[in-house]
């Protein structure tokens, strides 16, 4: 062993071996934990498209509902908001009958939407950070595996 390199041999000091065995656990614990973090969002996610779908059938109901509520024709067509008469004679008043209708709908609509755009920057912003700790872990095994490999070539 006189004619090995004295930097080859500070590489597979028992140090650098054992820091390198640490380095992996760590990383694989991280990896482990990033990735069970990511799998929460996706679960999350897939809840909250599930109830914006829901919420949508609800909304085509609730308009569809009030529509067949409407009684009278043509310029005696009327709705009843509040318990109060409201005459409905143009497009823009028959729309704002049938979104009145399903406003809670909407309102809830609109959350679950904002939860869901949040969820989407989380998991995108998650995945960046999984996919650097895969590197990391990548470089750390490739630093073992040429350890081994040396170890293998003195031996």
């Amino acid at each position: 062993m006189d004619n090995v390199n004295k930097d080859f041999t500070n590489f597979l000091s028992e140090e650098e071996l054992k820091a390198t065995c640490l380095q992996l656990d760590a990383t694989v614990a991280e990896v482990i934990e990033i990735g069970t973090e990511r799998e929460g969002y996706y679960g999350d996610r897939a809840a909250l498209m599930k109830r914006a779908r829901e919420l949508q059938t609800e909304i085509q109901l609730a308009e569809s509902d009030a529509i067949m509520q409407i009684q009278g024709t043509g310029k005696d067509a009327f709705g009843i908001v509040d318990g109060r008469p409201v005459y409905l004679t143009n497009d823009t008043a028959r729309d704002a009958y049938r979104r009145n209708a399903s406003k809670a709908q909407r309102i809830e609509l609109a959350e679950v939407e904002g939860k869901l755009a949040e969820i989407e920057s989380r998991i995108m912003k998650i995945n960046d950070t999984f996919n650097a700790k895969i590197e990391a872990r990548r470089s750390i095994q490739a630093k073992a595996n040429l350890q081994a490999a040396y170890l293998q070539y003195l031996s």
